[in-house]
């Protein structure tokens, strides 16, 4: 027999207590700070997307010159984003960077050295 619906109703549901409303606010609250949170996080990470992306190009463009190597300026601040930390973005792209074979190399705090001489070999390790 298919239960219905309908049994987990009741007039409490309709008509909540001041404690329920209270009870029930805090897990709203709760809930949009999470979610706030896991806002923050996606556009952090969007921000430092874009900021590797830069880099890319930025290879890309001492590639076409005939270089070997190239130093990418990571921003100290984001005007979008208050919660940017140079520091987190530089860990980012560096890590994106060593996955692709780069040797690279954080030089004078936000500048990251890039060298792919040898990138040859250092896919084959």
């Amino acid at each position: 027999m298919k239960k219905d619906n309908l049994s987990n109703f009741s007039i409490e549901i309709l008509f909540p207590t001041d404690n329920e409303r209270e009870k029930n606010k805090h897990v709203i609250e709760r809930d949009k700070i999470i979610e706030g949170q896991k806002l923050k996080k996606k556009m952090l990470k969007k921000i430092y997307k874009r900021n590797f992306k830069l880099c890319m190009k930025n290879i890309k463009e001492s590639y076409e010159l005939n270089k070997n190597d190239t130093l990418y300026h990571v921003p100290l601040i984001d005007l979008e984003f208050n919660n940017y930390n140079v520091l987190d973005c530089i860990e980012y792209i560096l890590y994106k960077l060593k996955k692709l074979s780069f040797e690279v190399f954080i030089y004078d705090g936000n500048y990251i050295y890039i060298n792919w001489a040898n990138i040859e070999n250092n896919i084959k390790k």
